[in-house]
C-alpha cells in the first residue's frame, strides 16, 4: 500500500514538474516577433528574450539572484532545475534581456 501511495506522489510531482510556462492569451504575444510567439509556444528560449517572455516559456524561476560582473554591471541570475534537482540552467539577465544561458540539459535551447 505504501509502495503504491509513494508512486502515486512520484507520478503526480512528476507531471507538475513538466508543466512548463506562464499561462498567456494570444493577445498577450500578439506584440511579439513570430518567432519569439514560435519559441514560447514550444516552451523554449533564446538569447535576447525580455523576462516576461521567458516567463511565458518556462514559468517562474526557483530561484532569483541580483548579481555585479567584474565590470560592475548588475545582473539578475534566474535558476532552473528538474524535479530531481540534478540539471539546473542558469539564465543571466541584463537589463531586461537574457544574455546568457548556462544550460544543464542543452537540449533545452534553441539558437537564433
Amino acid at each position: 500500500m505504501r509502495t503504491r501511495m509513494f508512486l502515486a506522489v512520484a507520478i503526480v510531482l512528476f507531471f507538475a514538474a513538466c508543466a512548463t510556462g506562464v499561462k498567456y492569451s494570444p493577445q498577450e504575444l500578439s506584440s511579439y516577433p513570430k518567432d519569439i510567439q514560435e519559441h514560447i509556444k514550444n516552451g523554449e528560449i533564446v538569447l535576447g528574450m525580455t523576462m516576461q517572455q521567458v516567463r511565458f516559456a518556462w514559468g517562474s524561476p526557483q530561484l532569483v539572484r541580483t548579481l555585479t560582473t567584474k565590470e560592475g554591471r548588475l545582473e539578475e541570475e534566474w535558476v532552473y532545475s528538474n524535479i530531481l534537482g540534478l540539471s539546473k540552467t542558469y539564465l543571466y539577465f541584463e537589463g531586461d534581456r537574457l544574455t546568457q544561458i548556462i544550460a544543464g540539459n542543452p537540449s533545452d535551447i534553441k539558437q537564433k
